[in-house]
C-alpha cells in the first residue's frame, strides 16, 4: 500500500504518525516500509509489538548515510511479522523542508526488484546530463562564446539540485558529509537559476536586442549568485523558499525574453522557447507540489 502525508508549509513542531500493520498470511513476512521523500531532516521510527518496544530506528539526511538501516537513497525500515501478527509503528518526524512524508510498504523481494529498474533510469538520467555538461565545456574551450559555460554551469545545478532531492548525491557523492545535505539544494538551485539567466543573456544577445530584458536577467544572475554564497549561512527553510520564488520568476522572465525576441524574428529564439517552455512546465509543477498545492505523484515528481 502507498500512504502520503503532504504539508504546505515546513514543520514547525514535530509530526508523530502512528501505523498499524498486519500480517494476514499464515507465513512470516520479510517486509520494508519506504519513506519515499529522502530530504527529512529526522525521522525517528519505533516498532512497538503491543506495549513493548521491539526496535528503533534513527534516521534522516542529518545523520551520516552508514548509520541507516538499509543502504539506500530513501530511508528504509525493516519489518520482520509472524503468522497473523500484528505490529505498531509510530514515526516522528522534524524538519525544515516542506513535510511529504509519501510511505510504501514492500514486500522485501520486490522492493529490490524495482530498484534495479529505478537505479537504471536515474543512471541514464545523470549521465545524459553529466555529459551534455562536459561536452558543452569543451565546446567553450574551443570557441569561447559565453553561452557554453553558462549552460554547463546551469546543467551541472539541475544535477545537483534533482541529486539532492531524490537522495542518489547523498548516497554515492557525499555519504560522509551529512552537513553538505542543508545547503547543497538551494544552492545547486541558485547555480542552476542563476546560470539558466545568463545563458539566456548570451543566446539570445540580449543585451544588444533587448537593454531592458538583458539587465532584469543580469539581476537574477546576481542575485543566485548571492544565494549560493549566503546558503550555508542563512536557515533552509529561508534559502529554499527564496530559491523556489526567485527562481519562478527568472525563469518566467527568461521565457518572456524568448518571445520577444521570437517576435523580433531571431532565429535562435525558436528553438529557445521551444525547450524552455518545457522547463518552465516542470519547473512550476515541482514547485507546486512542494508547496503542496498539486498532488505528489510520480509525473509531479519527476517532470523537471
Amino acid at each position: 500500500r502507498d500512504w502520503s502525508v503532504t504539508g504546505v508549509q515546513t514543520c514547525a513542531l514535530p509530526i508523530w504518525l502512528s501505523l498499524d500493520i498486519h500480517n494476514p498470511l499464515p507465513s512470516p513476512a520479510d517486509l520494508l516500509l519506504e519513506i519515499d521523500y529522502p530530504i527529512l531532516d529526522d525521522v525517528q521510527a519505533y516498532l512497538l509489538r503491543g506495549s513493548d518496544l521491539q526496535a528503533r530506528f534513527s534516521l534522516g539526511d542529518t545523520l551520516p548515510f552508514a548509520q541507516r538501516p538499509l543502504r539506500h537513497h530513501n530511508f528504509v525500515i525493516p519489518l520482520n511479522l509472524d503468522a497473523g501478527e500484528t505490529r505498531t509503528l509510530l514515526l516522528r518526524v522534524a524538519t525544515e523542508t516542506s513535510v511529504q512524508i509519501p510511505l510504501i510498504l514492500w514486500p522485501r523481494e520486490m522492493f529490490f526488484e524495482q530498484q534495479s529498474t529505478y537505479l537504471l533510469g536515474q543512471g541514464l538520467y545523470f549521465g545524459v546530463i553529466l555529459v551534455m555538461a562536459i561536452y558543452n565545456l569543451f565546446i567553450f574551450i574551443t570557441v569561447r562564446h559565453s553561452s557554453y559555460i553558462y549552460y554547463a554551469l546551469s546543467v551541472v545545478g539541475i544535477a545537483g539540485f534533482l541529486g539532492s532531492m531524490h537522495g542518489l548525491g547523498f548516497q554515492y557523492v557525499w555519504p560522509d558529509w551529512p552537513a553538505l545535505n542543508g545547503w547543497i539544494t538551494p544552492a545547486s538551485l541558485a547555480l542552476f537559476v542563476g546560470g539558466a539567466a545568463a545563458f539566456t543573456n548570451s543566446l539570445l544577445q540580449l543585451r544588444k536586442n533587448s537593454p531592458r530584458f538583458y539587465f532584469i536577467l543580469l539581476a537574477f544572475a546576481l542575485v543566485n549568485t548571492a544565494l549560493m554564497a549566503l546558503c550555508g549561512i542563512i536557515p533552509y527553510r529561508v534559502a529554499i523558499q527564496a530559491g523556489v520564488v526567485i527562481g519562478v520568476l527568472a525563469s518566467l522572465t527568461a521565457l518572456l525574453a524568448g518571445i520577444w525576441m521570437l517576435h523580433k524574428g531571431v532565429r535562435t529564439a525558436r528553438y529557445y522557447v521551444m525547450a524552455y517552455s518545457f522547463l518552465w512546465f516542470g519547473g512550476i509543477l515541482l514547485s507546486l507540489n512542494k508547496f503542496g498545492m498539486v498532488p505528489r505523484n510520480f509525473f509531479t515528481e519527476y517532470a523537471l
